[in-house]
């Protein structure tokens, strides 16, 4: 029996880990469909530090457009070509012992197939054209009124392979947008703002701040479906 996908609708589509993805639709119109992973799928850097000749390791940048988890969300390579500092270990957070570096790791779309990927619009954000991107602060906003609808779980494969263990299955997740003070939810807002911190969404539902080139960071994959996709 064919079905059309509607609001509240999850599907399967893509795979990482070997695993298939678990996607929820949140909004749609006649032409596409926002779909979001319902699990953080894997921990990693927004975006590695820049290493200079001494190697001396910066934060990261909180841009979108040139940060090195955008570049891999949309990559079907084998091996991707970083126009910035790749994420290696040593540039991640932490330094020598830097979480969960792949700059090795083939790109996110080689675990859809290309009629998949086909059936996936690009849409522009920050003047670069996406398949699969991070929601801006605003949109966790728009969709999850509360911060208990904000807390995510992380799968049992994403946490296995993480460098850095966690007890329990909630973790945080990055956004795509850079922080600003304006937008905290903590108690003790940080007034400073600095090119290398990224809001996210804390275990607990909270938009928080987070270096950019922190190897811990869960990822939460989103795209918009061509909404003629039947089931």
């Amino acid at each position: 029996m064919q079905k059309v996908l509607d609001i509240g609708d999850d599907i399967q589509f893509g795979e990482y880990y070997h695993k298939p993805i678990l996607w929820k639709c949140m909004w749609k119109d006649k032409n596409e469909m926002l779909m979001v992973s319902e699990h953080i799928i894997c921990m990693k850097a927004f975006d590695a530090a820049e290493l200079d000749m001494k190697g001396i390791n910066d934060c990261g940048s909180n841009k979108w457009a040139n940060s090195n988890l955008r570049e891999w969300l949309n990559s079907n390579d084998q091996k991707i070509k970083y126009t910035t500092h790749p994420p290696t270990k040593k540039a991640i957070y932490g330094y020598s012992d830097g979480y969960n570096a792949y700059e090795s790791e083939p790109g996110f779309l080689t675990g859809f197939t290309e009629e998949e990927i086909s059936s996936i619009n690009t849409v522009e954000h920050d003047q670069v054209k996406d398949i699969i991107f991070l929601l801006s602060r605003e949109e966790v906003e728009k969709f999850w009124k509360n911060r208990e609808e904000r807390i995510k779980t992380i799968t049992e494969t994403a946490r296995s392979c993480s460098e850095y263990k966690i007890v329990g299955d909630r973790w945080w997740y990055w956004t795509r947008t850079p922080w600003t003070s304006t937008s905290s939810e903590l108690s003790w807002p940080r007034f400073s703002n600095f090119n290398y911190d990224v809001t996210g969404v804390s275990i607990g539902g909270i938009l928080s701040f987070c270096v950019a080139s922190k190897g811990n960071g869960g990822v939460l994959p989103a795209l918009y479906l061509k909404a003629d996709i039947i089931l």
